[in-house]
């Protein structure tokens, strides 16, 4: 008899720990975890966009300084005085912002949602910080093309929808309406060289599509800001290209911008 209970409780002794075990090795349904899974889908340069900085009238300031992960996505972004930390998991990427030079990764700036291409459909805003941009984005697709975007602003209240037109591999168009008002319309010419931002829809605060899915760089930009007139402001994109067929320098009006590469 007494073998018995000893059997007995050496049995329940087993059953709890192996409960126990369980239990601990049990992700939550609603806990997020980072995934190695979401891998950029479009990013095919030989090279990475290392940063660039900006020469203009009166100084020179360094803008972006980047650095990737072995899965060659974004994990850290140096911005003037800013830190940018990304977190990836399967269908989101999270941002977070913190001041150059503090201990830890900030708070949560901005989030994407994510396409099962890995593509995004949606940014939110999530620290209501002007500097970064609108309150929410809504993306819509034609396959891996972005045929019209929708930006919400909460203060004030306003909603800025943009059309987009392609060649097969670059955006030649896009016109804007501001609270269902014509806002403006671009029109944009390009080289035959590779476009370094391709793919890097997060790099900069104010989502750029023209940056994020051309292929090229567009050298000439037709701006109007009424759709009948005839008074069209051009701007021109000079630049000069490393053996990789990829810009090392750019000059717009008094701005010069020299790229870096991994």
């Amino acid at each position: 008899m007494r073998k018995i209970k000893i059997l007995y409780l050496f049995s329940f002794i087993i059953i709890m720990i192996s409960i126990h075990s369980c239990e601990k090795d049990k992700v939550e349904p609603n806990v997020e975890v980072e995934s190695d899974l979401t891998k950029n889908p479009i990013f095919t340069s030989s090279k990475m966009l290392k940063g660039y900085s900006e020469t203009y009238t009166g100084g020179i300031s360094q803008l972006d300084s980047i650095i990737y992960d072995t899965n060659k996505r974004v994990k850290y972004i140096f911005y003037y005085y800013d830190k940018y930390t990304f977190k990836y998991y399967k269908n989101k990427i999270a941002i977070y912002k913190a001041t150059y030079g503090d201990a830890g990764e900030g708070k949560l700036a901005y989030s994407y949602k994510l396409n099962d291409n890995g593509l995004p459909i949606e940014r939110i805003n999530e620290a209501l910080d002007w500097e970064l941009g609108p309150d929410v984005i809504k993306f819509g697709y034609n396959g891996n093309q972005i045929k019209y975007m929708v930006e919400t602003y909460n203060n004030p209240i306003s909603k800025d929808s943009t059309e987009f037109t392609y060649t097969s591999s670059n955006i030649i168009k896009s016109i804007t309406y501001r609270n269902n008002s014509f806002l403006d319309e671009y029109d944009f010419e390009y080289d035959a060289k590779v476009n370094p931002y391709r793919g890097l829809f997060y790099v900069k605060s104010y989502f750029s599509v023209e940056n994020f899915l051309n292929v090229n760089n567009y050298t000439k930009v037709y701006i109007k800001y009424s759709p009948n007139s005839p008074n069209v402001t051009e701007q021109s994109h000079y630049f000069t290209y490393n053996s990789y067929n990829m810009p090392i320098k750019e000059v717009v009006e008094n701005n010069t911008y020299f790229y870096t590469y991994y």
